[in-house]
This record gives C-alpha cells, structure tokens and sequence, in this order.
C-alpha cells in the first residue's frame, strides 16, 4: 500500500464535486418547488382568492424554490471553478452546468408568474364596497336617517370618497364620472336603520352613471362570472357566487 502511494505512476481516480452535486440537486428540486407553486398560484387566482390553501402553500413554495436557486446558483458557479481549475480535476461538469440552468430558469420564471398573479381584484372591489356602505351610513345618520337620493347618489358620496372607489379595479376605464356599483331602487323610502339585515343594499352591475336598479343590472362579468360582491343592510360584505343570485333578497 505505501509503494503504491509513492508510485508516481498511480493515478487517482477523479471523484465527482460536491459542488456539482449540490448544485444540480438544489436546482433541480428548485424548479419542481417552482412549479408545483405557480400552480398553486393559479388555483388561488382563478378562485379570485377565495381558495385560501393555495393561497398559503403557492407562496411558501415559491420562497424555498427561491432558495434553492440561490443555493444552485452558487454552488454551480463554485463547482465550475474547481472542476476547470484545481489540479484534482473533479468530475461533474455537466452537473454543475444543469443546476446552474435549473437555477436560472427558475430567476425567469418566478418573476413573469408573480406578475401574472396580481392581487386579487376581488378583495380590492369588496374594499371598495365596504366605503360606500358605510359612507352611506354615515350620511343617514346626518339626514334623519335617509338615504342618498338615488337619481345622484354617487354624486353625493363624492363629497367624501374619491372617483376610483366607485369603480371595481377588475374594470378597466379612464372615465372618472361612472360607477361599477349600483344602489338597490327599493330602499329609496326606507330608512337606514329599518332596512333588514339581509337585504341587498350595494351590488355590482355594468359601467353607467349613478347606477340604480334590481337584479336586473346585476353582473358577475367583473370577476370572470363567477359571482358579484354584495353589501348587505348591516354593511358587511360577500362574495354570492353567481348560482345563488336567485336567493338574494332586494325588497324590504
């Protein structure tokens, strides 16, 4: 054994890098992590974040896939530097090549989905909603209770909210004088604190001015039909799929 070791003409057999082990691994489950978020992504954004698994496992995987980028990343870079320049020549070349790649390709493709996936236009619009209900409120409560005179509600509300509020962010429009939400006709007699607790009071509906009405102008086409933002007569809010619209109640 020791006149082997001393034997120049023994050549040790070069190992694989560690470097480029770690590097194409990482990169390797890096990508996988990244995918199996941006579908969890999807599933989120398509239930208009209603889904709320998807919305806490999509980006937590996300993160480690980042992670493990990085660590591919580096570990690529390193490997290729020992693998070209150090006497022992380690194996893995192609190794260190790929978990770089992975790496990269997971920098491309995370950013483009993450821009892909904008918040959720429906918590924004029920945001919304929710202000002018209790503007609405408010304004009862200086005006003996009554409501904003329907032929300009939207015109009086003004006075303390700003145009953009009365328009769903789902809607695309320059127009700063129309309304994606309309007022229940129904309750122009009816004073705040009479109006029961279930009843339709603001709803979503198609761009106009000073949107008044029933059912009628109902609309899910803000959230790719799937259902319509609701404030009900106590002021809270909901999301009413567009199967149950025939449940709502719009008459005190």
């Amino acid at each position: 054994m020791q006149n082997e070791r001393q034997n120049p003409d023994v050549i040790e057999k070069p190992h694989t890098s560690r470097l480029a082990k770690t590097s194409f691994y990482s990169g390797l489950i890096g990508l996988i992590l990244a995918g199996i978020g941006s579908y969890c992504m999807y599933i989120w954004y398509e239930s208009l974040g209603l889904n709320r698994a998807a919305k806490l496992i999509g980006p937590s995987l996300l993160l480690s896939a980042m992670l493990f980028s990085v660590i591919a990343f580096f570990s690529g870079i390193m490997g290729l530097v020992v693998i070209n320049f150090f006497k022992s020549k380690p194996k893995g070349f192609g190794l260190a090549v790929l978990g770089t790649l992975f790496a990269l390709v997971s920098a491309v493709i995370m950013p483009a989905l993450g821009s892909a996936y904008p918040q959720s236009y429906l918590m924004v619009c029920a945001a919304n909603m929710s202000g002018l209900g209790k503007v609405i409120s408010s304004y009862s409560q200086d005006y003996n209770g009554q409501l904003p005179t329907l032929e300009k509600w939207r015109e009086i509300l003004l006075e303390e909210l700003w145009p953009k509020q009365f328009i769903c962010s789902a809607v695309e429009t320059q127009d700063k004088n129309l309304s994606s939400y309309a007022i229940n006709k129904n309750l122009q007699s009816t004073k705040f604190e009479d109006i029961p607790a279930d009843i339709v009071l603001l709803f979503e509906c198609n761009l106009t001015k000073n949107p008044t009405g029933g059912p009628e102008l109902l609309t899910s086409e803000n959230h790719k039909n799937k259902g319509s933002n609701i404030v009900f007569g106590d002021l809270h809010v909901e999301f009413i799929r567009t199967e149950h619209f025939e449940n709502l109640r719009w008459k005190p």
